[in-house]
């Protein structure tokens, strides 16, 4: 018999082709998809990509399960890859209340998954929506936020479970099946915070998305799992909480819908650095050639804590350096991926900011509020407090600013193709656009 827990998730998953989904939620999930294939697309020539294609190279696996500008293979491999590819460049969209990664995980599964079965495009958004939801709904009232400050990636416990659940949906599987499909990807459940900065926190989001479409499929073959693990002592929360600060609480999803909540990233580096870019760009433009005394950031405990690399000596580590991104804002960067490169590691002028920016932990600060102060060396100051980052729902990227970045993502890739894409993700939703996506992402030889 199930608990509540694993009850409530499961017959919500069971339910999700009879749901209403509100145009608002549909069009956050056409957002959600749009974003994650232009940042997976943005870093398909990063290394540890290319390590991963390697890998599954080795299997000699034949499938129909497309990678973006790569083969052809199974959907379980192709699933890895791509969810490298969307978290590599630590570009994708945020759930800040769970502090998870849904996207880069949730839709690489259901794109792989997609290619075995007679599934058309709004089936794959309203998996994606139904996975999200499970995810954020699960991880929500701190749990997500006390397995980070324990020091493990959200992502890699939430993400799988998001994973799963929207591979359950995809399946059509009823709730007991859908059960153990969670149960199974949670017992698969982990991830390391300590792995910010190097090639593991992208290969994590590819373990999470393939998990959660493994465990899922073998549910619907009859794998029985271990679903009391979702109670409160069961298991899952306790061994990584094992205080108890925090448990799985029963998942409410009349009240509102996680996706509406979910944050779109315009810089390319951990979330938390954000204010503190907006707050450096917005000084840019007073600094021109003036003698600066002295730079301080002043931010949230924990982004301090996570993003406190000093000096970076790689384009990864670079994304984990408040120092770093707060440099590369002062001189007016827009933090995009491609301006995080080995060349911006030992540029000169970013050098000089970074040897006089002071990390200023401050209590009470929010992960997504953080100020800025520039002390010149005739006196002056000049401060911007930036109270909500952009990007946030609360202050949001419409449309053009998506835009914006998709083509500076794709557009080395693709040419003349990237409006296409963009225009098709953006209408994702008319039939036939899940063919239209392969012959432009990833186009047959």
């Amino acid at each position: 018999m199930l608990g509540p827990v694993a009850t409530a998730a499961a017959d919500y998953i069971a339910a999700a082709p009879d749901r209403r989904y509100p145009p608002e939620v549909t069009e956050a999930a056409l957002k959600c998809l749009t974003d994650v294939v232009g940042v997976a697309i943005g870093g398909r020539r990063a290394r540890v990509v290319e390590l991963a294609l390697a890998e599954i190279a080795r299997w000699q696996a034949e499938g129909d399960a497309a990678i973006f500008l790569g083969p052809r293979t199974t959907p379980a491999l192709a699933a890895i890859v791509n969810a490298t590819m969307a978290h590599v460049d630590d570009f994708d969209d945020t759930h800040i209340p769970t502090d998870a990664h849904f996207s880069a995980p949730i839709w690489p599964a259901l794109l792989a998954l997609s290619s075995e079965l007679d599934v058309n495009e709004q089936d794959l958004l309203v998996a994606f929506i139904t996975g999200f939801e499970v995810g954020a709904k699960l991880g929500g009232r701190r749990l997500g936020h006390a397995m980070l400050a324990r020091g493990f990636h959200a992502t890699g416990v939430m993400g799988r479970l998001g994973s799963a659940a929207a591979s359950a949906a995809l399946l059509g599987l009823d709730a007991e099946k859908a059960a153990h499909a969670l149960a199974l990807a949670a017992t698969q459940s982990g991830g390391l915070a300590g792995a910010a900065g190097s090639m593991s926190k992208a290969y994590q989001s590819a373990k999470t998305a393939q998990d959660g479409l493994v465990a899922a499929r073998m549910a619907a073959d009859g794998f029985v799992a271990a679903p009391g693990i979702f109670e409160e002592g069961g298991g899952l929360a306790r061994a990584f909480v094992q205080d108890g600060f925090a448990e799985v609480m029963e998942p409410d999803f009349e009240s509102d819908w996680a996706v509406l909540r979910n944050s779109f990233k315009p810089y390319a580096c951990l979330h938390g650095i954000h204010p503190a870019v907006d707050a450096a760009r917005e000084l840019a433009p007073q600094i021109g050639g003036r003698e600066v005394l002295r730079i301080q950031a002043f931010v949230a405990p924990g982004v301090a804590r996570v993003g406190g690399i000093e000096s970076p000596t790689t384009v990864l580590e670079g994304k984990f350096s408040v120092r770093f991104c707060v440099a590369l804002g002062l001189t007016g960067s827009k933090a995009h991926a491609k301006d995080f490169t080995e060349a911006a590691l030992v540029d000169p002028n970013l050098r000089a900011f970074m040897e006089k920016i002071e990390i200023v932990p401050v209590e009470g600060r929010k992960m997504l509020d953080a100020a800025v102060t520039v002390t010149f060396k005739e006196g002056e100051a000049i401060e911007a407090d930036i109270p909500l980052s952009f990007g946030h729902p609360g202050n949001p990227m419409g449309w053009s600013d998506l835009e914006e970045k998709f083509h500076r993502s794709v557009e080395s890739e693709l040419g003349d193709n990237t409006t296409t894409l963009f225009e098709m993700l953006k209408k994702f939703d008319e039939p036939g656009n899940l063919a239209r996506l392969w012959q432009l992402a990833a186009p047959s030889e």
